[in-house]
């Protein structure tokens, strides 16, 4: 498999979250409209996948600051995952403690020990974490709704015309967007080629996973 250079066959991709996928997904559909040979199968999961047994051919993954891939595995790292402080355009006046909003909280994902480390070193360190959400989507969600104020990745954030950033957005770069592979697929030619077309395309929208690419009129 490893040598196979035809562009032919089937290549399976799992992404870390649907918010990722939806920038990755179209540069995949015009390589397999240039490439008809190729079939694609996709999942969307941040569960660690098995790439030695092939559960995946490339792996889309976040890893914290300063992280490395496992030693079996060939990592390229793509952009910046930055986090910032968000509140829901509707509900700003009760919520945003800039505008005298004093019974407020933030709204919390299932791993709550970290979301409160965060919290601690936030500009409002005194406002409590509320409920347990298991994806971005709920949280974008909920922050629309009007549960509190959210902490998102800024590829999330900012792209919610609902939502906006706090006065105090407290953009942290938190963790890395990798490309995996096992390095016994590194010369497969469908798979090289599928890889250059992932990492192209997130490169180009690295604004946009820093955070620079945020314009507050939009």
């Amino acid at each position: 498999v490893g040598s196979d250079e035809r562009l032919v066959g089937s290549v399976s991709v799992t992404c870390c979250d649907n918010y990722v996928a939806s920038i990755v997904l179209p540069a995949l559909a015009g390589l397999c409209r240039e490439f008809p040979g190729i079939e694609l199968a996709f999942t969307t999961d941040s569960r660690p996948f098995d790439l030695a047994k092939r559960e995946a051919d490339i792996a889309i993954r976040t890893l914290p600051v300063g992280g490395q891939p496992p030693e079996y595995l060939i990592g390229q790292k793509l952009a910046p995952i930055t986090v910032c402080n968000y509140v829901a355009h509707e509900h700003e006046a009760r919520l945003d403690p800039a505008q005298g909003a004093v019974e407020t909280r933030w709204i919390s994902f299932e791993e709550r020990r970290s979301h409160e480390m965060m919290i601690a070193k936030s500009s409002y360190p005194e406002l409590p974490a509320w409920g347990a959400f298991s994806c971005l989507e709920l949280l974008a969600q909920a922050a629309e709704d009007g549960l509190g104020l959210v902490m998102l990745p800024t590829y999330v954030g900012d792209t919610h015309p609902a939502l906006r950033r706090l006065a105090q957005p407290d953009l942290r770069h938190l963790a890395d967007l990798w490309l995996l592979t096992h390095p016994d697929l590194r010369d497969n030619a469908r798979l090289r080629t599928t890889r250059s077309c992932i990492a192209n395309a997130l490169k180009a929208q690295r604004a946009r996973f820093s955070g620079e690419g945020w314009c507050a009129d939009a």
